[in-house]
């Protein structure tokens, strides 16, 4: 049953997410400028990367922690130093 609600989830939300006006454009300005993106995000790391995927972010995005990956949700400071120690 999990994985089914997994796949309705994925086949119904991600279809519909879009990034705000400007929102790709401050991205492209971060990375030309060195700076280093990190995305916090809880569920699973699948559903995030086909979030990224699906808005065409993937080339914006220099690493993608998740919960799952972390062993923690936010806002638990776990997985924002696991985070950090990524970068």
């Amino acid at each position: 049953m999990a994985r089914e609600l997994h796949e309705l989830y994925r086949a119904t939300v991600i279809p519909l997410l879009r990034l705000d006006p400007g929102a790709k454009d401050f991205f492209e300005f971060l990375v030309k400028n060195g700076i280093k993106i990190v995305f916090v995000n809880d569920m699973t790391h699948d559903i995030q990367v086909r979030k990224l995927i699906h808005l065409d972010m993937t080339n914006l995005i220099h690493f993608l922690i998740s919960s799952e990956l972390a062993f923690a949700e936010k806002p638990d400071q776990i997985i924002f130093d696991y985070a950090f120690s990524t970068v």
